[in-house]
């Protein structure tokens, strides 16, 4: 208790004579600019401040953005998609109304099937649900979640569903799946998620699909999204954590184009080596001509961007959506005229239960 006593009197002084020198370091990086309205700018304070809490107290400043863990682990805060009520049980919407939901998927699912397409819905899951034992005690809850309602739901009303939670729990054994300062999976975690889903689509649905050949390989990268939210990225370094790359056999070119997020339309695409594809802002597209077969419409999120160079290999072509940026008419009218052989909806875990994902698609 004397030294916890000890710590916060330090921090204290520390954090005052950080914010008593701010105007002078901040005239000594923006007087150049003659930008004087950034003399009592507090961002360099801030990561400092966020830093030394994070470190010393294990604590977060934006507790409502970011929580601590043990071990390093950061997490998501209950802003995103209310996660952490998902995480310990607390949201829990009642049997009826994840009854009504899974219907509308199914309806969705059969929307597809009806026009003789493969369809697939994907659970990506938590960090907080693969790494529980890193939550904060406060967190501690081993009863059941919305997603165990929804899986349960889905599977007795035959709904295509891939719930990735088993496999990351078993395979995090071997080592990390996930980073420890980002909200996401690593490559290696993307990779194993993407070997699941095809030999899901291989066995499940009876699509011949070849796997490309590609293995990994460690490397560093600095700090991710949640060391972000606490600004630390710049104290992290460029190699604070261990992620890894894919090395494929195979040295791809594709054909990468954006497509039109109002009316769906293709820009023309450019000929390029193989690129990790990010649709957070912007949908894009991929067509690689040494593929045959396969066309493929991934409803998706963030999830979805490292395994792209995968996908890449794996797909004549390629459409990617962030699943809020498209859905009812608008979804229906890309199907029609794009024909994709396959459509998968993957998503995090927090983002499953929405209306987003179930609005419905218009009558054949």
């Amino acid at each position: 208790m004397v030294k916890q006593k000890r710590l916060i009197k330090y921090f204290v002084i520390f954090s005052f004579l950080l914010i008593s020198l701010l105007p002078v370091y901040n005239f000594a990086q923006y007087a150049k600019k003659y930008d004087f309205s950034k003399l009592f700018n507090l961002d360099d304070v801030e990561k400092y401040v966020n830093y030394a809490v994070y470190k010393v107290f294990n604590r977060s400043l934006v507790e409502d953005k970011v929580i601590t863990g043990k071990d390093g682990f950061l997490f998501l805060g209950n802003t995103h998609n209310d996660v952490l009520h998902k995480t310990n049980g607390t949201f829990r919407p009642s049997n009826k109304e994840i009854n009504i939901w899974v219907d509308k998927l199914k309806n969705i699912q059969q929307w597809y099937e009806n026009k003789g397409i493969k369809f697939l819905v994907v659970i990506a899951p938590n960090k907080h649900t693969i790494y529980r034992e890193k939550l904060p005690n406060w967190m501690k809850y081993d009863g059941k979640t919305i997603t165990d309602d929804i899986v349960e739901y889905a599977g007795n009303k035959n709904v295509n569903l891939l719930d990735l939670r088993n496999l990351f729990l078993e395979e995090k054994k071997k080592g990390l799946v996930y980073l420890k300062t980002d909200t996401h999976w690593n490559l290696k975690g993307a990779s194993l998620a993407y070997d699941e889903i095809i030999r899901y689509l291989n066995i499940n649905l009876s699509l011949g699909i070849e796997l490309p050949k590609y293995s990994l390989k460690e490397k560093k990268r600095g700090g991710g999204d949640l060391a972000n939210f606490l600004k630390i990225n710049p104290i992290l370094g460029s190699e604070y954590e261990k992620d890894y790359e894919y090395i494929l056999s195979v040295d791809y070119n594709v054909c990468k184009g954006n497509i039109d997020k109002g009316n769906g339309q293709l820009t023309k695409c450019e000929q390029m080596k193989n690129p990790i594809v990010s649709i957070n802002q912007q949908p894009q597209y991929v067509i690689n001509h040494t593929i045959k077969n396969n066309k493929l419409l991934f409803i998706c999120d963030s999830f979805a961007s490292a395994p792209s160079q995968l996908y890449n290999a794996t797909f004549n072509t390629v459409w990617k959506w962030h699943f809020s940026h498209i859905n009812g008419r608008k979804l229906a009218k890309f199907v029609d005229e794009n024909k994709p052989d396959v459509v998968i909806y993957q998503l995090v875990e927090r983002s499953l239960y929405n209306d987003i994902i179930v609005a419905p698609l218009p009558k054949n």
